[in-house]
């Protein structure tokens, strides 16, 4: 019988990227997964900046995080007539240090995951191995039940069984998570090609209603597209949707490029599906990534959520297993935090399916009328070309707080005499950053909390990020996370008590749940 802190089932990027984050704070971690790892065949293709972040916070080096993305300029939109609706940039003001959306191959991204996992000395992989279930135990650990590769079963006992097992998850199913789903009715051919003449390094999604599609170029050579299909011309296929006929294939791409059955990497008919479960916690099982929630792939989310909920649980599970703080109340914040997201992401994909990718021709041409005119509107032309209507991770149900609840900007910060990007400081520790001169007048309110990290700004930095905290009231607050918790006014520097601060391993946003959730250390 294996004994360990953590048990994660499956060992996708979201998976692995849990168990690195959770044993470089050192807490015991084993990953099990069906398959050898990486997968061969390329899915998700689209990386946003805060991704990037939390890649470096887990321990990749700046170059491997460069090395794996390719920079690009967002998401063009294209209407009936193939002319540009509007291109959606990403924010003017680039605060992660990183583009706002990247290209990648998922199998360079799980290589480097798994090597990086295999070099901690905490964590132990076990491949081609199937979780067959589980049972509490009086102690209140987990015993789960495991069919390794030589038919042979195993016993790993935990404190905590993950299920990042994807899509049709095996722990969501044991212990009847609620769930609901969508199944569309519309399919879809998606196909991953080399040797591609394409090298716009945008994607592109064509609201054409006789034949939506999609291109994405990315890699090098490398393209995925996507095609709406109609009547008998998924009929012969769609009883077996991993066997396309290469005549079909040929066919959709006969206006972008000729093909070869060996260019073709990958391709396979969908009926895309969106769902999340009701709950995503119960007692000691958790969900994250494609086990919590799906969505169609129009908003390019749904492995950048993942992500966000492995960075989003970690350090919960670090403070809870390492700082014994109320697991309870973290984890319940895991769920409220990451499901309010991930339900606004679900709805914009839903919704650019369905008004870009529709196959109503009235309805198509009145859409581009109405974008062309009202992107003459500077304010409604800047809202689009900046992606504002992406979802952001936004943890605060306060408005108008500037930065509070959301992730630092990646700025450049000095430590004990050193020069730092901010972002390979902070994961898994309490923080303040601010100006030099406001951090000198609180150090004599922390002479006894050596523990928190005091950041002072590089002002000769990542400029908008500089004035995105200048501009504030006074030194930021940070959670574990980097998510800013709060802020000191300036102005009552002197007069802060330790138990104001609103950092540390508290889910909620606000200077009161440390007094709230854990009192005074």
């Amino acid at each position: 019988m294996l004994e360990t802190e953590v048990l994660v089932v499956g060992a996708g990027p979201v998976g692995m990227l849990l168990a690195t984050l959770l044993g470089k704070a050192d807490v015991e971690v084993v990953v099990i997964n069906k398959h050898t790892v990486p997968n061969v065949l390329p899915r998700a293709v689209s990386l946003d900046g805060t991704s990037a972040r939390i890649l470096r916070q887990a321990g990749l080096t700046e170059e491997q995080v460069r090395d794996l993305l390719i920079p690009g300029r967002g998401t063009v939109y294209y209407g009936v007539d193939r002319q540009v609706l509007f291109q959606a940039f990403g924010p003017f003001k680039n605060l992660d240090g990183y583009s706002f959306k990247n290209a990648f191959l998922q199998p360079e991204l799980e290589r480097t995951l798994f090597q990086k996992l295999q070099g901690q000395p905490r964590c132990r992989i076990l491949l081609e191995c199937t979780w067959l279930g589980a049972q509490y135990q009086s102690d209140g650990r987990m015993l789960s039940t495991v069919r390794c590769k030589d038919g042979q079963l195993e016993t790993i006992r935990s404190r905590y069984v993950i299920g990042c097992d994807g899509a049709n998850s095996t722990v969501r199913q044991f212990f009847q998570f609620e769930y609901k789903e969508k199944v569309f009715k519309e399919p879809w051919l998606a196909m991953d090609v080399i040797n591609d003449p394409h090298d716009e390094n945008v994607a592109m999604h064509f609201g054409i209603p006789c034949r939506p599609h999609v291109i994405v170029p990315y890699g090098q050579k490398q393209c995925r597209y996507e095609f709406r299909l109609f009547g008998n011309e998924y009929g012969n296929e769609i009883a077996n949707q991993s066997h396309v006929s290469f005549a079909l294939i040929e066919r959709l791409l006969s206006p972008f490029r000729k093909i070869e059955p060996k260019d073709v990497v990958r391709a396979s008919i969908y009926f895309f599906r969106s769902g999340i479960a009701k709950k995503w916690v119960k007692n000691r099982v958790i969900l994250a990534g494609d086990a919590a929630h799906l969505m169609p792939p129009f908003a390019g989310a749904s492995l950048n959520c993942g992500l966000l909920d492995a960075h989003d649980l970690a350090w919960r599970l670090i403070y809870i297993l390492k700082h014994h703080y109320d697991d309870e109340f973290l984890l319940r914040e895991y769920e409220i935090e990451r499901k309010i997201h991930v339900k606004r992401m679900i709805r914009l994909s839903e919704f650019l399916g369905y008004t870009i990718m529709t196959t109503n021709h009235v309805f198509g041409r009145t859409r581009d009328a109405i974008l062309r005119f009202i992107t003459q509107v500077k304010p409604i032309y800047s809202y689009l070309a900046q992606a504002q209507f992406r979802p952001q991770p936004v943890y605060s149900k306060i408005k108008r707080r500037g930065l509070v609840g959301r992730f630092v900007p990646n700025v450049s910060v000095n430590f004990e005499g050193q020069l730092f990007s901010i972002n390979d400081l902070i994961y898994g520790k309490s923080a303040i950053v601010g100006t030099e001169e406001d951090l000198n007048r609180l150090k004599p309110r922390l002479a006894n909390h050596s523990s928190v990290l005091l950041l002072a700004l590089d002002e000769n930095g990542l400029a908008s990020g500089v004035h995105e905290i200048t501009k504030n009231k006074g030194p930021l607050l940070l959670r574990p996370d980097g998510v800013v918790a709060a802020q000191i006014d300036r102005r009552k520097i002197e007069k802060c008590e330790w138990s104001d601060f609103a950092f540390g391993a508290a889910g909620q946003i606000g200077p009161i749940w440390w007094r709230k959730a854990f009192g005074q250390p």
